[in-house]
């Protein structure tokens, strides 16, 4: 793959994420959007690693760490950035 259809997926994911922000704002709370938007999306990944066969084995540790991970960078950004 080349690096400018890469570039154009990621733009192109990136921006449609923003644009539906746009049309949740004013029904109900924006960090209430936020957790329906991010339920969905893991419900979404969950089915696709079910389908595809992914293996879905962490350790406690890998577990721990994915939490952080959820925790600081996409509950607090997106709470920082509303």
């Amino acid at each position: 793959m080349s690096s400018v259809f890469l570039y154009l997926v990621v733009v192109l994911v990136w921006g449609s994420t923003w644009l539906a922000i746009t049309f949740q704002l004013g029904e109900v709370d924006p960090l209430v959007s936020v957790i329906y938007r991010f339920s969905s999306a893991s419900l979404i990944l969950m089915l696709f690693s079910v389908l595809t066969r992914r293996p879905m084995r962490f350790s406690f540790k890998e577990h721990v760490w994915m939490a952080i991970q959820g925790i600081l960078l996409f509950s607090v950004g997106y709470w920082m950035v509303y």
